[in-house]
């Protein structure tokens, strides 16, 4: 059982526990000031936009480590998951150093949670000159980001 001393000290830090939230939050309470919006129906609670907005948002461009020439000629492109789970695929290009168009040569699935290593292999790249490759990320609304380049790789 509580004594009496100990109910006192209680109920008088409450009081100015109260009174301290009052000077705080004004008349309208903190509820009503600090509370989160509810989310409105086509909002996505998880990250605070609504379904509208986020389906005209371009995904950001995935993070190309690198291109590896392998001994058989063919190269190897490697890059990073953004792990936005609206990216579905990965558009790869290839271009010419010195040519400014890029030309799509795949399109790779995202895989799992979408943060790990993507690759994409090569068997039969330009053999004209040093290559660029580039990779970009589309989302389950069709948008791309930018196309992120990766290093040159000289020719074979």
């Amino acid at each position: 059982m509580i004594g009496s001393r100990r109910v006192r000290a209680l109920a008088s830090a409450l009081a100015r526990s109260v009174a301290l939230l009052a000077l705080v939050c004004g008349a309208a309470g903190c509820a009503a000031v600090h509370a989160p919006p509810a989310p409105a129906g086509d909002q996505d609670p998880g990250i605070g936009i609504s379904r509208a907005d986020d389906a005209r948002l371009s995904p950001s461009p995935p993070t190309c480590r690198s291109v590896h020439a392998a001994p058989d000629g063919g190269r190897e492109a490697t890059w990073d998951g953004s792990g936005d789970d609206r990216i579905v695929a990965y558009q790869v290009y290839r271009r010419a150093t010195g040519d400014a168009s890029w030309r799509p040569v795949a399109r790779v699935r995202a895989v799992g949670d979408n943060r790990g290593r993507h690759a994409f292999r090569d068997a039969a790249p330009a053999r004209d000159g040093a290559v660029i490759y580039g990779v970009s990320a589309v989302d389950v609304y069709g948008h791309e980001s930018p196309i992120a380049a990766c290093p040159a790789v000289p020719a074979r």
